[in-house]
């Protein structure tokens, strides 16, 4: 039981600079018809239908938004809308709590993760796995004042890189656009529910030390310190870094499949890449790195972080050494521990999300040299 819709609007795109929209809705809720009456009601259908016809009336909405793109990887949106009653006489209470009227206003701001980067990365770590390469490309806009209408513009400008990047790879991507009001949650929900074999996700650009990001970063502190810290909002409304954490957390804990972050720093090939492992559950990071270098025909080498005490460490000491004498251009370094030095000559690191969260707290130092990274859990 749903009231008739009309609804039309308009959109302009000024290049790539900005997109601005404005709808209409109309609703009727005083034509609703009823076919199946509840069991057990004493209203007859048409009772239902002089119900509506005598106490609603027809309602109209009007949203607009714009998005503004200051950097070609940052962008600033801006929304509101208005809603009149739905019913003739607003002195009428029903039983249940009714909205009479409503107005309301979004913002947000929006971090292009580096797409392209990112459906490089999966190029080069699945494409020569067992199974054929079937990648999906999935965009969720934040907010439910986008009109329906209007997906294409989003769309378009949303898949078009990677698209372009997909054809000069030679490889097939589906696309998929959603709008969401909970991009982390319906995320989890679309991967459990259909069967995903992998999420890959971008880690924004609070690591990232590409210029791009490094601009954004910036830009994205300025405005914040300009316009929103003298009302103490939060800073984590603005610093998607300071979101990450728990964002990951949740990624990894709600899919049924193994996760991979990407963190960019620069990122072209993993020809040279370095893999920690730090206990026994770590070694499943040696088959990405083989499956890996069969993609780049690069080499790899083995930071060992166990020591003797560590559960398992003659397991961890043997699935090393098979590692490094079955698959080729792979070693095992000498030092034990993460230093700035030990990322000299690598573009790229493997590193599971558990032993991440011991090394992001305590060799912070370290980090700031390390090379573009995927964060991965089992």
């Amino acid at each position: 039981m749903s009231p008739s819709r009309l609804l039309f609007g308009a959109s302009y795109t000024f290049g790539n600079l900005a997109i601005v929209s404005v709808d209409y809705e109309r609703e009727w809720y005083n034509g609703i018809r009823v076919k199946n009456v509840p069991e057990g009601a004493d209203f007859h259908p048409e009772a239902y239908k002089a119900e509506f016809k005598n106490n609603y009336k027809g309602t109209n909405t009007l949203r607009a938004g714009v998005e503004v793109r200051p950097l070609p990887i940052f962008a600033v949106r801006l929304g509101g809308g208005y809603t009149d009653s739905m019913f003739k006489d607003r002195q009428q209470y029903y039983n249940s709590p009714s909205v009479y009227e409503s107005y309301y206003i979004t913002g947000g701001l929006g971090i292009n993760l580096g797409r392209n980067t990112v459906l490089d990365v999966a190029y080069q770590m699945f494409a020569q796995g067992k199974n054929k390469l079937e990648l999906t490309a999935l965009h969720l806009t934040v907010g439910s004042d986008v009109n329906p209408l209007h997906t294409d513009n989003f769309e378009e400008v949303s898949f078009g890189p990677i698209l372009y990047g997909a054809k000069k790879l030679g490889i097939q991507i589906q696309t998929r656009y959603e709008v969401s009001n909970n991009a982390g949650v319906d995320i989890c929900s679309i991967v459990n529910n259909e069967g995903y074999d992998f999420l890959l996700v971008g880690s924004g650009i609070s690591m990232s030390n590409t210029p791009d990001d490094i601009a954004a970063s910036h830009y994205r502190a300025s405005f914040y310190n300009r316009y929103f810290k003298r009302f103490k909002a939060p800073e984590s409304w603005f610093y998607p870094g300071a979101l990450l954490k728990d964002e990951t957390k949740m990624f990894i804990e709600q899919s049924n499949c193994p996760v991979g972050v990407f963190v960019n720093r620069n990122f072209v090939k993993a020809s040279n890449v370095i893999v920690v492992i730090d206990s026994e559950e770590d070694l499943f990071l040696l088959g990405y790195a083989q499956t890996l270098l069969k993609s780049t025909h690069g080499s790899a080498s083995v930071l060992d972080k166990s020591s003797s005490t560590t559960p398992g460490n003659e397991v961890i000491k043997e699935g090393i050494l098979r590692f490094t004498e079955d698959v080729k251009q792979t070693t095992l370094l000498r030092e034990k521990d993460l230093t700035p030095q030990s990322f000299n000559g690598f573009n790229f690191m493997l590193i599971s999300y558990k032993t991440w969260n011991d090394v992001s707290e305590h060799r912070k130092e370290a980090l700031q040299k390390m090379p573009s990274t995927l964060i991965l859990s089992k």
